[in-house]
């Protein structure tokens, strides 16, 4: 009986639910979209972290530079940025902070 079982050939269906299963530990989970883009970004008086949604993998991005100058506008919960490209993205801020001036006495 045990050697008719090893000549029968495995159903295609019971191969994809073992091996493209869910809970497989061989596949990698699939990334999440839309993948979020973080940038802090930093003025004489506040300090502004904005997210830019990525639709679509191949999406453009800000070029900035790392302590770089880059031209801002805010409005409300948006933040226009405008790249050392001169390529415009809105951004939504997340986070605003004040600046504290030191205290001369």
């Amino acid at each position: 009986m045990d050697a008719q079982r090893s000549n029968e050939k495995v159903p295609d269906a019971y191969n994809w639910l073992l091996f493209d299963s869910p809970a497989s530990p061989a596949k990698s989970q699939p990334e999440q979209y839309p993948p979020l883009l973080t940038l802090v970004i930093e003025t004489q008086t506040h300090i502004y972290t904005a997210q830019q949604k990525l639709p679509w993998p191949w999406s453009k991005v800000p070029h900035v530079s790392l302590n770089g100058h880059v031209k801002i506008a805010g409005q409300r919960e948006k933040l226009l940025l405008v790249d050392e490209n001169g390529r415009e993205h809105v951004l939504e801020i997340t986070r605003t902070v004040l600046k504290s001036t030191p205290v001369v006495e």
